[in-house]
């Protein structure tokens, strides 16, 4: 035998076993099969944690929130005004998150709404009741305002880009607002107060609540109006109980000229008797699954997620900016409180439409008088909500 046949010639058998590449069909299939256990074991690891990144994001908005409340204190020695009512019968005017842009870092958006001018010659400012001559100017569509001043998309989407009003757990990055005047006649459209940037967090309300929460009148007692917090007059300030009040009307004022730069807050800290670790100022407000967006007028999730600029004018258009902690109905009813989920389905349409609730699981945060944020079990009982929410019932929360 030639020395190169005894060194490099293989047998049958040793050629097959060189030739013998990859898996087996059975082998793949186990391969594949625990792929996707370790799928299914990681995958609800990872929305998880990718819920709690948002989750906290969502705590540090309403820490940013807390932090601009009170350096609103500090400059102006007062708290900021849940709106500015000039009419006796509640007429829309721009509400709580408007006043607070300077202290959040947007001091432009405060320039340019003080910079928007009727034909007359008259500014449309902050207090500034939005009457029928300017309905359609956020939409750009009123004849009513200057030219130069009507608002263009730029400033619609300037106005839906301030990231510390959304929580990340319901809303991605981007531009968030709602345009809903369809045409340029300012007296054909009712909903004209609802229009402007979304946001899914809600000052605190709490209007005319009982002496004795725990024991409230079974008879004779409630269905007052919780929103008439926002446009009552100025013999029934004390019935506005809740960390903020309104600015009262005063038949001396001009409507169109009071604005931020001649208001001077008067509602200071001191109002919150129970101590700052025991006041409620915002929290998430509800809005059920599949209503993102949704500002019509269908029964339940009406109004759901409406504009922020505006307060008064009817609960509709109060309930994007304002919930209220517990309202109690003709004959002894109780309503609101927390959602138990995004979507519960056990919720009356009054709690879905005015009512607190995130899209977390089992809680819903809210900032406290002192700056801190908390996560409040979606069990907590709505009287336990309104005793936090009420500014000198006595009452002291412990937390978890």
């Amino acid at each position: 035998m030639k020395l190169y046949d005894k060194y490099f010639t293989l047998t049958r058998k040793e050629l097959s076993m060189k030739c013998k590449i990859g898996f087996t069909l059975v082998e793949l299939l186990v391969v594949i099969a625990i792929i996707g256990v370790l799928i299914a074991l990681l995958l609800p690891a990872i929305q998880a944690a990718r819920e709690a990144a948002r989750r906290m994001q969502c705590t540090d908005h309403l820490k940013q929130l807390g932090i601009a409340i009170h350096n609103f204190h500090d400059t102006r020695q007062a708290l900021p005004p849940t709106n500015i009512n000039l009419t006796p019968n509640g007429e829309g005017t721009f509400s709580f998150w408007t006043f607070i842009y300077p202290y959040i870092e947007h001091s432009a958006l405060q320039s340019r709404l003080e910079s928007l001018t009727l034909t007359d010659g008259n500014v449309i400012g902050y207090g500034a009741c939005v009457t029928k001559d300017a309905r359609g100017w956020w939409e750009g569509k009123t004849t009513y305002l200057n030219a130069a001043t009507t608002f263009q998309d730029a400033d619609r989407n300037g106005f839906g880009s301030v990231s510390i009003y959304v929580c990340p757990s319901r809303r991605g990055a981007g531009q968030h607002y709602i345009s809903i005047f369809t045409n340029g006649d300012p007296t054909s459209n009712s909903q004209y107060l609802s229009s402007g940037p979304l946001s899914d967090y809600a000052v605190v309300m709490l209007y005319d609540p009982p002496a004795d929460i725990d024991n409230p009148p079974t008879t004779g007692f409630g269905g007052s109006d919780w929103s008439n917090g926002l446009y009552t007059d100025s013999t029934n300030q004390d019935k506005i109980l809740g960390p903020f009040t309104m600015a009262p009307y005063s038949g001396t004022l001009s409507p169109w000229r009071m604005n931020l730069k001649n208001y001077t807050p008067v509602t200071t800290m001191a109002r919150w008797q129970d101590g700052s670790s025991n006041q409620l100022l915002i929290g998430e407000k509800h809005i059920p699954l599949g209503r993102l967006l949704s500002c019509d007028d269908t029964d339940i999730g009406r109004h759901a997620d409406c504009g922020i600029f505006f307060a008064g004018g009817g609960r509709q258009a109060t309930a994007a900016a304002f919930r209220c902690a517990m309202y109690w109905e003709s004959g002894g009813g109780e309503a609101f409180g927390l959602s138990q989920a995004a979507y519960d389905p056990t919720a009356g349409r009054i709690t879905q439409i005015y009512g607190f609730g995130s899209w977390h699981l089992g809680i819903c945060n809210f900032v406290l008088g002192d700056g801190s944020v908390h996560g409040l079990n979606v069990t907590t009982p709505k009287k336990m909500l309104a005793k936090f929410a009420h500014v000198c019932d006595g009452s002291t929360i412990t937390l978890p």
